[in-house]
């Protein structure tokens, strides 16, 4: 009878037990958890100032240019406000001329899905060129901001009819790229 008990197992009590497991979860859980933020910071932190780029903004007085710094950490820490952005501002009535211009991109491929650029061209008084990204702005908001210059003084120039074309809802790349837009 004796050597019947030595082989049974144990008698050991659930509550010994539980207390194990749910220390055992707990580390692996909170391990996971920890190196799934430490991966998540680390990618936010290389491609959260990749989204962000210079812009600018106009009223009837000014052309406020925001820029931000090549360094990745340094525009984080402009965009949390950690450290000051570059502005530059340029009153309208020191624009001598602007031009609107579409600058056709020579496609070799028709997988090439990167937009034209549409821009507008200040030149200041004291001969100072700057290309302003005029994006995907509509007829409205270009009208606007050629009335703006205009009234201030500046000669606009826009030779390839980007205007007009706008005012008729007309595809600017379509218009630009008639071989493409056939496809």
């Amino acid at each position: 009878m004796l050597h019947n008990l030595a082989l049974s197992p144990p008698i050991v009590h659930y509550r010994q037990i539980v207390p194990k497991i749910m220390i055992i979860c707990k580390v692996t859980i909170a391990s996971i958890v920890d190196k799934h933020i430490i991966v998540l910071i680390l990618g936010l932190g290389i491609t959260f100032p990749a989204c962000f780029n210079q812009y600018w903004s106009v009223d009837k007085k000014q052309i406020t240019i925001t820029s931000y710094s090549n360094n990745d950490f340094k525009k984080s820490a402009q965009l949390f406000n950690l450290t000051s952005k570059d502005q530059t501002i340029i009153n309208l009535s020191n624009v001598q001329e602007a031009a609107i211009v579409y600058r056709k991109i020579v496609r070799l491929s028709p997988f090439n899905f990167n937009p034209d650029p549409l821009l507008l061209g200040i030149t200041t008084k004291d001969g100072k060129e700057i290309d302003l990204d005029l994006g995907n702005i509509d007829y409205q908001g270009l009208a606007t901001i050629t009335l703006y210059l205009s009234e201030a003084g500046a000669k606009v120039s826009d030779q390839q009819g980007i205007l007009r074309l706008l005012s008729e809802n007309q595809n600017l790349f379509k218009h630009f790229h008639k071989k493409w837009a056939s496809l």
